[in-house]
């Protein structure tokens, strides 16, 4: 089982970009529920993480399928 490491900070600041915090709410609750074995509402607020993530993603460091790289064969 995954067990973060201690605090190094005094504040209750996330050590994440700011742009993120929206979302850890998300991911909190998608793991209580999986821990109480509520796997639909689980499976909901992984997925409103994930497809939000996505979007911060694209919208803070480009859209992945551009950054792709081709092997054109040379």
């Amino acid at each position: 089982r995954y067990r973060p490491v201690r605090l190094s900070s005094t504040t209750d600041t996330p050590q994440l970009p700011a742009f993120t915090h929206e979302i850890i709410p998300y991911f909190v609750v998608a793991c209580h529920n999986r821990d109480k074995n509520d796997t639909p509402e689980s499976t909901y607020y992984f997925d409103m993480f994930n497809r939000e993530l996505a979007q911060i993603h694209n919208d803070h460091y480009g859209d992945s399928a551009k950054n792709k790289l081709i092997n054109l064969g040379w």
